[in-house]
């Protein structure tokens, strides 16, 4: 295990790296040296947006036919969803303040979700968004939230999607499924940085 002055070099190095970065560079044209990093008191690493497909491994071999009724059932909430390049189908979309999710209604039938962490836990422990940039997807710098925490609520949500998917096809095509699968699409892991970050960028504009 790594002490905290130990973590706390470790860090910053890695993010000096990557800002040294080639890559980095050609997208910025800026430098930055040692001095920038001293100004790093705090650093977190959340996880933000997660994007998966829910499906049962026999289920979603199945060539099910459209399903006209439950489309007409739900027209509220049919949307058109691009399921590869190009190509475009009907599908049932619900959305919560932190999650959406996207059933296909042909084929193997499954389920597309997209879920918020951050709001989710903000929605979990009633904490009040801050802003930055206009944007509401932070948590507080004096958050107590730990690593822990965002790997849990990543857990729940992950568990909430299966059950969810299980209750739909059951209610609406009859199949109690046995094999609920989650395959990622993408993750999304911030690294924040205090107080060179946030709370800066902030204030700077509020005081524009």
């Amino acid at each position: 295990m790594y002490s905290n002055k130990e973590r706390e070099k470790h860090c910053k190095a890695g993010l000096q790296d990557f800002l040294q970065s080639n890559f980095y560079q050609a997208e910025k044209g800026k430098k930055f040296d040692e001095t920038y990093f001293e100004t790093f008191d705090l650093e977190r690493i959340c996880i933000d947006k997660v994007f998966f497909l829910v499906y049962d491994e026999e289920y979603v071999t199945k060539d099910h036919s459209f399903d006209k009724e439950l489309r007409d059932q739900f027209i509220q909430h049919i949307k058109q969803s691009r399921i590869k390049k190009g190509q475009f189908e009907q599908v049932l979309r619900k959305e919560s303040k932190y999650s959406s999710w996207d059933l296909q209604l042909r084929g193997g039938r499954a389920m597309r979700f997209h879920v918020n962490v951050i709001h989710y836990l903000q929605e979990l422990h009633d904490i009040r968004p801050c802003n930055v940039i206009y944007d509401d997807n932070f948590l507080p710098v004096d958050c107590k939230l730990t690593v822990l925490d965002f790997v849990r609520a990543f857990r729940d949500l992950v568990d909430q999607a299966k059950e969810i998917y299980k209750e739909i096809v059951l209610k609406q095509w009859g199949v109690e499924l046995q094999a609920v699968r989650v395959k990622f699409s993408q993750i999304e892991l911030p690294f924040e940085v205090y107080p060179a970050s946030v709370d800066d960028i902030s204030r700077k504009l509020y005081a524009k």
